[in-house]
């Protein structure tokens, strides 16, 4: 999906596709994106706090946290609450990510878009009415955007099943179509 709309975008992060950018090695490739598109970048505190325990994953994301590039921002308690009741059984970092996307999306004044994997997950989210990626998408537009090139992308792609990455072949071979279609 294209974004052509004048209005900022504003990405909201979840664990997992923090983790999996990190083990990809590609995290400042998001930061680099965010650049290009004059987007933000935030999470919640239980997203920060979910990755604490993960060593690598952490020491990574916090050297972004702490020059700027993510901001963490504590979630209204009493709308997570609320969500945490409506999608029982989403972790407390989904439910944060899909606080943020609400509170954020009555400002009015960007695009906000969930970047999340699992599938309950993004389907909260679309019940919610965003238009919600996660990694894969974000492999395709690094490759569209010159912050990967097309063979990387392919194999990166091809990795994240050997990650645990859960994908469909239908979905993995679409993807690697994407890319290969990419000028």
């Amino acid at each position: 999906m294209s974004y052509s709309n004048n209005k900022r975008k504003l990405f909201i992060l979840d664990s997992s596709v923090i983790s999996e950018l990190v083990i990809l090695g590609i995290l400042e490739k998001l930061d680099a994106y965010k650049e290009i598109l004059h987007a933000e970048i935030i999470m919640p505190t239980s997203v920060r706090d979910e990755l604490y325990n993960d060593n690598k994953v952490y020491s990574v994301l916090k050297s972004h946290i702490e020059k700027g590039s993510f901001k963490v921002i504590k979630p209204p308690e009493k709308i997570v609450k609320e969500l945490g009741f409506r999608f029982f059984g989403l972790g407390d970092g989904e439910i944060g990510v899909l606080t943020l996307a609400i509170v954020n999306q009555e400002e009015h004044t960007r695009i906000v878009i969930p970047l999340m994997d699992d599938k309950r997950a993004r389907k909260a989210a679309y019940e919610l009415g965003f238009q919600v990626h996660g990694t894969l998408w974000l492999l395709i537009e690094f490759t569209k955007n010159r912050l990967i090139g097309k063979c990387m992308a392919l194999n990166l792609i091809k990795m994240l099943p050997e990650h645990g990455f859960r994908l469909s072949e239908e979905i993995l071979k679409a993807a690697i179509r994407k890319v290969q279609e990419i000028l």
